[in-house]
């Protein structure tokens, strides 16, 4: 399975970002907003934040949390797929910002990251269609607001 594969890969995930995506990282962090990147990858989260660094997106992002620092382990997913959900971190990430769930965004492009924001209490989850979810399923999910992509993100925010 996909996510199973993806999360228990020990390598580096570099990567470039999507277009568009460093500039609406700018204009968000112009806007004072804080962010934290959240996945469900078992790596620690240290790993992914030097992953940003070497993209030169870490300084966007105030937390940086991994599956693997909840202490999640090879096969739960295929015992316990409710393990995959990010509620805890959703929640420790808004501790780390200072802000309540119920006054922050999850942008996700998986039914996982729609889910848990929901359940965690947000008062948006944003769907992004760049992750292969049919726009009706991340609607199903519970998806408040669907965009083509992250780089659509700072537009979203001016429509709020």
């Amino acid at each position: 399975n996909f996510l199973e594969a993806f999360s228990h890969n020990p390598a580096p995930h570099p990567g470039t970002p999507f277009p568009g995506v460093p500039e609406m990282l700018d204009q968000v962090r112009g806007r004072g907003l804080a962010a934290a990147i959240i996945t469900n990858r078992a790596c620690p989260g240290r790993q992914v934040h030097a992953e940003l660094e070497g993209l030169g997106l870490a300084r966007h992002f105030e937390a940086v949390l991994s599956q693997g620092d909840f202490n999640f382990r090879l096969g739960d997913y295929s015992r316990n797929a409710g393990l995959y959900s990010k509620v805890s971190m959703i929640e420790d990430a808004a501790r780390r910002l200072g802000v309540e769930p119920a006054h922050a965004a999850v942008v996700g492009d998986l039914l996982t990251d729609i889910e848990s924001g929901r359940l965690a209490g947000c008062a948006h989850t944003v769907g992004v269609l760049t992750g292969g979810m049919p726009r009706e399923a991340l609607e199903r999910a519970g998806a408040s607001h669907i965009l083509e992509g992250a780089a659509q993100i700072a537009e979203w925010l001016d429509s709020l």
